[in-house]
């Protein structure tokens, strides 16, 4: 009998050695020398040799697999037969490296990367047979030696630690609530300080839930089931002739009464990079009476046109029950697709845009055409006067100023006049101090909230189910911290607040006023009262406040008296909204008169309103890259090669990373930096061309500015 091999690849060798040699006793070529494994002999007879009776044969295996783990040695159930159809009622464990690896392909051409085996045909057996009269089970050492040395630990062996089902249950909960793998695998080694289970097994472990948890239904199937079991609200458009998903939309119905009792102020903001198919989602957030930001819906939008956007706000109209309650005001950034869906969709509604943003892109052009010395720190200077100036008389000299200040540079000039001012009463204080917009001139809370979201995906390689539920768990979080601000401001009262002066107000108004009616009056000392407070945020302003030895409960807005959502207003337009009998009557009116096929669509159509399960949705198809930026991404560590979340710069960003002052190296080869400086010139104008442009553009050059500066030299 031949020594058995410790590895599959030893095998190979022995048969190259016998093509080499012939049929005959041939000594092998000097260059080809078979490895022999050594002569291993371990006696473990006396470990497993016991007069112990079991009562049940899962006490005999968890014996002898404690025994062998005791002494590094992994035991599994080789053959087993309860005798259902006759026969002896048995069991057979043996090692764990039995029996010899054997490749499921032709070993001369099957090529091995990464794979391995444990088999070393070690011959250790153990059977363990029930007694004839009361059934219990002993135990038989039929070999006991094995042809190896005992593991000097068994972690890393997949049997070894493979999960109980109360830690597979303990997984599943914690997956469930989108706890970190690392975090899981903290839990198990402290519940159960002898588990051996390594992170790829948990890793394993999680794909098999999120797989056992879909069962055989599809990606939208399984969608459109957790959508309806939730009770969201929630539309959907296809593709032209195609079941394939075009837009889809969706609001947790806690959120659509929480919009309903704050309808005031609604934040509009695409973000990117949260799904394999590249689609822009659309955040629709709004604010509470405490400060809190809360998301109103959220949109998967293909295409960001206007008629998209539209399409988008209709869905967000439906959700309000009284249309007199629509939103007053919308802030979102410089979309002009965006900015015309709007119009169209909320005429009598004020777009505010984004002053952060706005400033963010002037600072970035002011860089680029003046530069970055002191008159052009004064060029800004006098920019956020212009902005901030509180009358229209104030701001026309101030434009006024900036014109005659940056007479030599009429690109910047015209580009402030152009892109931005005509779209002033949309940012310029002069004109939005007349709108309520409860303190938001900015786009941040959408942008904080975008952050937020992409922390739980931490990868944008998910489909839309682990968008949904990332959003539905976000969702839960922020409800409940909303409830909690709510009564925080019925219950705590805060120091500062227990003056008299407050006593008409505390506990029936939000902290979040109160505290910012403390501001304006420690303003007012410093800067004088605008009287603008009462309109832009429907307080008291500074002035009114120093007559008051009570404030008054009147002089407080709605805005923030309302301390809760359990009452959502509903309007005289909304007394049919329970009611679907018109709606039946002209369905089936509809159905008699199709013909079969019509109606055969007609019924499966109206089946995947109550039967989710049956949709025939097919979500978007994966957008491939090109090769080059497959190999672009294969040249980074492997640390880089996931798929980042992190948005791509804006303008302002690029202009701030190019005009950065690079650390003198004395490393640094000459070519790297002539390199360096060619990549900084083409980012400059990169936000202004479209994206599927870049990775052909070499550089950009600013003809006009570039004639100017020559006039001048």
């Amino acid at each position: 009998m031949t020594e058995p091999y410790l590895y599959e690849e030893d095998l190979l060798v022995d048969a190259a050695c016998d093509a080499a040699c012939g049929s005959g006793n041939v000594e092998p070529p000097s260059n080809i020398i078979p490895w022999v494994p050594p002569r291993i002999s371990v006696d473990a007879t006396h470990l497993f040799t016991t007069d112990q009776i079991f009562d049940t044969r899962d006490e005999l295996e968890q014996w002898a697999k404690n025994v062998g783990k005791a002494n590094g040695y992994v035991l599994v159930i080789a053959r087993s037969d309860y005798a259902i159809s006759g026969g002896k009622v048995f069991v057979t464990i043996k090692c764990a490296k039995h029996g010899i690896y054997r490749p499921y392909k032709d070993p001369n051409t099957f090529k091995y990367k990464k794979t391995a085996s444990q088999k070393t045909d070690c011959k250790f057996n153990l059977k363990g047979r029930p007694t004839k009269g009361d059934r219990m089970w002993w135990l038989k050492v039929m070999d006991g030696k094995h042809n190896h040395e005992p593991a000097k630990s068994l972690v890393g062996h997949p049997y070894v630690g493979r999960l109980t089902e109360e830690e597979k249950g303990l997984v599943g909960t914690m997956t469930s609530t989108w706890t970190p793998p690392r975090q899981i695998l903290a839990a198990l080694k402290e519940n159960n300080p002898s588990n051996l289970t390594t992170i790829t097994q948990v890793y394993s472990c999680n794909k098999r839930f999120k797989k056992e948890e879909r069962g055989p239904l599809t990606e939208m199937q399984h969608l459109m089931k957790k959508l309806v079991e939730a009770k969201y609200v929630h539309f959907e458009r296809q593709q032209a002739d195609s079941s394939e998903i075009r837009d889809l939309f969706w609001a947790h119905p806690d959120a659509v009464r929480l919009f309903n009792t704050f309808p005031h102020v609604v934040i509009m903001d695409c973000t990117y990079k949260t799904n394999r198919y590249q689609i822009p989602l659309l955040e629709m957030v709004g604010l509470t009476s405490t400060g809190l930001t809360f998301s109103i819906a959220f949109c998967y939008i293909v295409r960001e046109h206007t008629i998209d956007y539209v399409w988008a706000l209709e869905c967000m109209k439906s959700l309000i029950a009284d249309d007199a309650r629509l939103p007053q005001v919308i802030v979102t950034d410089r979309d002009l697709a965006l900015l015309s869906a709007v119009k169209q969709c909320l005429p009598n509604c004020t777009n505010l845009l984004c002053r952060f943003h706005i400033n963010k892109n002037v600072e970035a052009k002011c860089k680029v055409l003046i530069g970055t010395d002191d008159f052009a720190l004064s060029v800004m200077e006098n920019w956020k006067c212009l902005i901030y100036a509180e009358t229209v008389e104030q701001f026309d000299e101030e434009w006024k100023e900036m014109c005659v200040m940056c007479k030599d540079f009429p690109d910047f000039i015209s580009y402030i006049s152009t892109t931005w001012l005509k779209h002033k009463e949309k940012f310029v204080s002069a004109w939005t101090n007349s709108v309520l917009h409860f303190g938001t001139t900015t786009s941040n809370r959408a942008e904080s909230a975008h952050s937020t979201l992409k922390r739980m995906l931490k990868d944008g390689r998910g489909d839309l189910c682990a968008s949904w539920d990332a959003v539905d768990r976000l969702t839960t979080v922020r409800h409940n911290e909303i409830k909690a601000s709510f009564e925080r401001s019925i219950n705590l009262v805060e120091h500062r607040f227990k003056s008299p002066m407050y006593t008409n107000i505390r506990g029936f108004v939000s902290r979040k006023a109160m505290q910012l009616m403390e501001d304006e009056q420690n303003r007012v000392m410093r800067d004088g009262c605008g009287c603008v407070f009462q309109v832009t945020h429907g307080l008291p302003c500074a002035c009114a406040l120093h007559s008051y030895d009570r404030i008054p409960y009147e002089a407080i807005h709605t805005f923030w008296k309302i301390l809760g959502w359990d009452h959502v207003p509903i309007g005289s337009q909304a007394s049919n909204h329970g009611d679907l009998k018109s709606e039946i009557d002209g369905l089936t009116a509809y159905f008699n008169t199709l013909d079969v096929a019509g109606q055969s669509m007609l019924r499966r159509k109206v089946k995947e309103l109550y039967c989710p399960s049956s949709s025939s949705l097919c979500p978007p198809q994966v957008k491939i890259k090109p090769k080059r930026s497959s190999k672009a991404m294969e040249s980074k560590p492997p640390s880089q090669q996931k798929p980042s979340l992190q948005r791509d710069p804006c303008y302002w960003e690029h202009v701030n990373n190019s005009l950065k002052p690079t650390p003198n190296k004395v490393s640094c080869p000459r070519s790297k930096k002539s390199k360096k400086s060619k990549q900084s010139s083409t980012s400059i104008y990169l936000d202004d061309l479209p994206s599927f442009f870049h990775q052909y553009i070499e550089k950009v050059i600013d003809t006009r500015h570039r004639s100017r500066r020559l006039a001048f030299d």
